[in-house]
């Protein structure tokens, strides 16, 4: 089972149509994709920062071709920390959007865990609904 944060916004007239579900843990996605990824998430500082770095790191291994172990172990610890940081990034980013932390679901993957959860929603409201009669 898989652990997810629910983000929505409360502005919006369908929430639960366009609520995020983001994966607790590492991100393998942004291990590989590091600074593409942030772009495609709109995390425009996220992604110019990792850019930078990754250009930096490029531009020290051609110049310095004796430390290439070195600047490699540094790029590396690069990948593993963005992929272990992302997913809080990401959130961060929903949040400064007007994004609100729903709850904590799990699920066996993101489509069970949205349904859990809208399921959940729906138990909840028909709990409080009985008990105003």
């Amino acid at each position: 089972m898989k652990i997810y944060t629910v983000y929505a916004k409360e502005t919006d007239s369908a929430p639960m149509e366009n609520m995020i579900l983001i994966k607790e843990g590492f991100s393998w996605k942004a291990f590989i994709f590091g600074f593409m990824l942030a772009i495609y998430y709109r995390m425009w500082r996220v992604g110019f920062l990792l850019l930078s770095v990754e250009l930096l790191l490029n531009i020290l291994a051609i110049k310095f071709t004796n430390y290439s172990e070195i600047i490699s172990s540094i790029s590396l610890g690069v990948l593993i920390f963005t992929g272990c940081n992302f997913n809080d990034w990401r959130r961060k980013s929903l949040e400064r959007e007007q994004y609100s932390y729903c709850g904590v679901v799990c699920g066996k993957n993101i489509y069970k865990a949205s349904f859990r959860f809208i399921e959940m929603i729906l138990q909840r409201t028909d709990v409080n609904s009985e008990n105003h009669y």
